[in-house]
């Protein structure tokens, strides 16, 4: 992955930016290949989600499977998704280290 993507667009159809100050907060970015930057373009939220649909991408990336588990895609849709990053995490990590725990237990 080495692209970033915007889920709400930077330059909307009409060049309108939908969402103001989330545009560029970490709720809005997901890592996707160039490729899949390349596809998605300056495409809307519906469109988008349609595209993933139907790709590769949907097996790759588990933050447009969340993003796009959404039915739209709001400047509330993008808070809450940002405020729930966090727990996100913590859930992630805390099986990383019940895996790593397991490991270590059953070396020793």
């Amino acid at each position: 992955r080495n692209s970033v993507e915007h889920i709400a667009p930077q330059q909307a159809i009409g060049g309108k930016n939908e969402v103001g100050e989330w545009l560029h907060a970490f709720a809005n970015l997901a890592l996707v290949s160039r490729e899949a930057n390349s596809r998605y373009g300056n495409d809307i939220f519906e469109q988008k989600k349609k595209k993933y649909e139907q790709s590769e991408e949907n097996t790759r990336s588990l933050k447009l499977g969340l993003v796009f588990s959404h039915t739209e895609w709001t400047v509330d849709t993008i808070e809450a998704h940002q405020q729930e990053i966090p727990g996100y995490w913590k859930a992630y990590l805390e099986r990383l280290s019940e895996q790593v725990d397991s490991k270590l237990i059953n070396h020793s």
